[in-house]
């Protein structure tokens, strides 16, 4: 690939990852404003960009972590578990102890509330 070529892959790139920026932005503002359902599809599409970015694992947790609150307090904590799971994975891929026993706490309050 010449550099032309490579220069413009990296433009589209950081335009995507500013995109989910965005997007970021906007579902934590809907999500303070009570529009949980809207916000969650915001995290989701801006998790899709960052997932495809390299070196973005910790947007991807924090990204997890908050659909899993917005699903834990909608009542699907079903649905919050597995999200949480992910985010606690790449948090003790990273060697984060804080924020992997964060999550961990979080996840087992919901299988306790399932019972």
């Amino acid at each position: 690939m010449d550099e032309q070529a490579a220069s413009t892959v990296k433009e589209k790139k950081d335009k995507e990852i500013s995109r989910a920026e965005v997007m970021y932005r906007e579902a934590k503002i809907m999500s303070v404003q009570g529009g949980s359902l809207d916000a969650i599809e915001k995290f989701e599409e801006a998790l899709e960009i960052f997932e495809a970015a390299d070196g973005k694992d910790v947007e991807v947790a924090n990204i997890c972590e908050q659909i899993g609150d917005l699903r834990t307090m909608r009542g699907n904590f079903k649905g919050a578990i597995p999200v949480y799971q992910r985010g606690l994975a790449i948090c003790e891929k990273k060697n984060d102890p804080v924020s992997t026993v964060l999550l961990a706490e979080k996840v087992i309050d919901l299988y306790r509330k399932l019972g």
